[in-house]
């Protein structure tokens, strides 16, 4: 693709894998973000755009220095470039180590937008993982202000927060269910979901990229 290939939207999935997100739930993250990229539903959002094509990079995230970026920048276009991408994510293995720094993930995604080749009617950080204790321990710089940033910079913030029950022998933390609602996501159609079933994840995250490719305004969910 050139550096003047436009899209629909350009699209960072931002995963979370600090040390709050156990390696169980880290494959349940990773299994719904392949059942999704592969799902009807979300090829079909694809498809129904104005041009047809969106691009998709996927990054993993814990401490404020402590950002992947698993698979570049790719076109998805079709069932076929959509396996693809799932297909060279899959290979990866799941991890879980170190702080939990939203503002880092969101810092690097942002990064990732600007001169990425894409010409993109929209741009979007989707951040997904799990924010827990009193909201004062977070690594790193402000949340908000990481968020403030990449709104000014034309950038929409959204969230998918996980709040799955604790299994045996997994510390019990308070959690704040609107806090990515709150905290997180900003810009123009922002939105955030709440998971809290392991089962719901690859549903949500299918309703919810396919809310965010199509563009449309919609509530918490």
């Amino acid at each position: 693709m050139s550096a003047e290939t436009s899209v629909d939207v350009a699209l960072v999935l931002a995963v979370d894998i600090s040390e709050s997100i156990e390696v169980v739930d880290g494959k349940v993250q990773r299994n719904g973000y392949l059942t999704a990229l592969r799902s009807k539903e979300f090829i079909d959002s694809v498809r129904a755009g104005p041009i047809g094509r969106i691009a998709v990079t996927y990054v993993e995230w814990s401490g404020p220095a402590e950002q992947k970026q698993l698979v570049p920048w790719r076109v998805i276009s079709d069932a076929a470039s959509a396996e693809s991408f799932a297909a060279e994510l899959e290979i990866h293995p799941v991890r879980s180590l170190g702080p939990t720094s939203i503002s880092g993930g969101i810092d690097f995604s942002a990064q990732l937008l600007k001169d990425n080749g894409y010409r993109a009617a929209r741009r979007i950080i989707d951040i997904s993982g799990e924010r827990c204790d009193d909201c004062d321990t977070m690594a790193g710089r402000s949340v908000t202000a990481a968020r403030d940033d990449a709104v000014k910079a034309g950038i929409t913030v959204n969230g998918l927060q996980i709040i799955f029950p604790p299994r045996p022998g997994k510390t019990v933390h308070k959690h704040i269910t609107d806090y990515f609602q709150k905290q997180v996501v900003g810009g123009p159609g922002s939105f955030a979901f709440t998971v809290r079933k392991p089962e719901d994840f690859s549903e949500a995250l299918i309703r919810k990229l396919s809310l965010e490719i199509a563009g449309s305004l919609r509530p918490q969910g």
